[in-house]
């Protein structure tokens, strides 16, 4: 598996990979994925998103309820906000 992983790659990723030690296991490489190009989101950036997302005028309450979901479950992830705090909202 490993090495499909490392044909398959290009540019900058697969000469991430290269400088690997052969031995590197895949979580090694998602790590060094993660990261060099991971999420640059801050909780700061996250948790200002979160309180100004506004329902669009012609958006079905579904959708926004998503759009908030999301932005409060990254906003946990990122350690912005608590599980707990579910309840405040």
């Amino acid at each position: 598996m490993l090495l499909g992983i490392r044909r398959s790659l290009r540019g900058e990723a697969a000469d991430m990979v290269m400088r690997l030690v052969e031995e590197a296991k895949i979580q090694d490489i998602l790590d060094l994925f993660q990261s060099s190009f991971g999420n640059i989101e801050t909780p700061e950036s996250i948790l200002k998103k979160f309180h100004a997302c506004e329902q669009g005028e012609n958006e079905p309450v579904v959708n926004y309820a998503n759009r908030v979901e999301k932005l409060f479950s990254r906003a946990v992830e990122l350690g912005a906000l608590h599980r707990t705090q579910q309840i405040l909202l």
